[in-house]
């Protein structure tokens, strides 16, 4: 499934760049502990999360996941 279709059914906003908007996903994953995200092993993820921090973007990183959603209507300003 592409990003842009995850984000229409969601009615999510999507920040970053417009370039990826139509890239495929092939797998999601839902979770809340950094750690469990660490032991994925699987490419092209979509993570879930409702920790809107930077530690979640950190921990995407190191876990190679680049399309992360933050769930529960919450956001970060700092």
């Amino acid at each position: 499934m592409k990003i842009k279709e995850v984000a229409e059914l969601l009615k999510a906003k999507v920040y970053g760049s417009e370039d990826n908007i139509n890239k495929e996903v092939e797998f999601a994953f839902a979770s809340d502990l950094m750690s469990d995200v660490l032991t994925l092993k699987a490419n092209n993820v979509l993570l879930l999360t409702g920790l809107a921090n930077i530690q979640s973007v950190r921990t995407a990183e190191m876990a190679e996941v680049t399309n992360i959603i933050l769930c529960k209507r919450k956001e970060n300003y700092n």
